[in-house]
């Protein structure tokens, strides 16, 4: 058994660092030295560290991603992705300083961060989604193919995406030719001083709209009236 004989917050205020009477001293995410009522004098042995440690792990990393997702929302796969590379991160710290410090399963301490942070209203995939789309069309002119491509990366699930994207004012039939007719200008602005011949002009747009995941079948609805106008203007 050893005695506490020192807590000192850390320079991040979310720590506190346990001395010990034998020298020894090792991290703890404030949260749990409060929540444990750790104290000057109290004696802790090695089986008690060993448990305080994995407890102040999961502590840290839900704060680690509560911080991630302050900064813009994440998807669970995003989550749980940064999970697993700061607990291997955290591991390797911790068994440096305590050889025979036991991490606590993987599967588990994802497990128990995303129920939390899914409690917290930190999770939520459909909302997640919805973010995403706005924030990426108020950007750029997108498609719908590239858009989900977008969200399968971040691992939302098909329904999700299809629901998420069939909801947005923009992607509706009548937005969306608008955005490609701005877009069909937009993009010819930067080959006309080229003077390519019509049928190279086509191909140029067509590539540059599918490039940013617009469908065939909207895009020819309006290419060849789109240049039929630009070359007549031209004579």
């Amino acid at each position: 058994m050893n005695k506490i004989t020192k807590l000192s917050f850390q320079r991040n205020r979310q720590h506190v660092t346990v001395f010990l009477d034998n020298g020894q001293s090792f991290s703890l995410h404030g949260e749990l030295v409060l929540k444990r009522g750790l104290k000057v004098g109290q004696s802790l042995d090695e089986t008690q560290i060993l448990k305080l440690l994995q407890q102040s792990q999961l502590i840290s990393l839900y704060y680690h991603i509560t911080n991630l997702i302050a900064i813009r929302p994440r998807s669970e796969f995003e989550i749980k992705t940064r999970i697993k590379q700061q607990f291997n991160k955290l591991n390797n710290k911790i068994c440096k300083q305590f050889p025979i410090f036991t991490a606590i399963d993987y599967a588990i301490a994802s497990q128990k961060i995303i129920e939390r942070l899914v409690e917290n209203n930190f999770i939520n995939d459909e909302t997640f989604a919805t973010w995403w789309v706005e924030q990426r069309l108020a950007q750029k002119a997108k498609g719908e193919f590239a858009l989900a491509a977008e969200l399968a990366a971040k691992g939302i699930d098909r329904q999700i995406i299809a629901k998420t994207l069939a909801k947005q004012s923009l992607l509706k039939p009548e937005n969306k030719q608008q955005t490609i007719k701005d877009l069909l200008a937009k993009q010819w602005q930067k080959i006309a001083y080229k003077k390519p011949d019509k049928k190279k002009a086509k191909q140029l747009l067509i590539q540059r709209l599918l490039s940013r995941g617009f469908a065939w079948e909207d895009i020819k609805i309006q290419i060849d009236e789109f240049l039929d106008t630009q070359y007549n203007n031209a004579r």
